[in-house]
């Protein structure tokens, strides 16, 4: 299954990746819901440091394969 993002480099404790409006990249343990129309909201995130996937901000999410 292709994916945007490597899985491998990611915390375990992250379950959800998306990129925001300005190309950073954070990870989620829960799913995010999108705020403000330029980023996603969650309780538990951090910034990671991956490959920008090609795709608008609001098409960036995705849950960690199975």
């Amino acid at each position: 299954m292709k994916t945007k993002y490597d899985w491998s480099v990611v915390p375990s404790w992250v379950n959800w990746i998306a990129m925001d409006s300005t190309f950073e990249i954070f990870g989620f343990e829960d799913v995010p819901i999108a705020f403000d129309d330029y980023s996603w909201c969650s309780n538990v995130f951090v910034e990671l440091d991956l490959h920008t996937p090609n795709c608008n901000w609001k098409d960036s999410l995705e849950e960690r394969p199975k």
